[in-house]
């Protein structure tokens, strides 16, 4: 069976939160809690792909505003 577009605009979506929820995760072990400013940042970033690279950095990042430095 062939997903809607609405189906397929729903599962990214899914995709993209489950994302953001690991990248907020992996940060928070790694950098502590993140000021609303680094969250509200985060949470702009709709771009899977994007999401996926900032969570690789985290293993060379030294912070939270270092991890988005290339973003600003």
């Amino acid at each position: 069976m062939k997903e809607s577009v609405t189906d397929q605009a729903i599962l990214k979506e899914g995709r993209e939160e489950e994302a953001l929820r690991l990248l907020l995760a992996l940060g928070t072990k790694r950098f502590g809690k993140p000021p609303a400013k680094i969250r509200r940042s985060l949470a702009q970033i709709t771009d899977l792909p994007q999401l996926e690279h900032l969570a690789t950095q985290i293993l060379d990042a030294r912070s939270w505003a270092d991890l988005l430095a290339d973003r600003d």
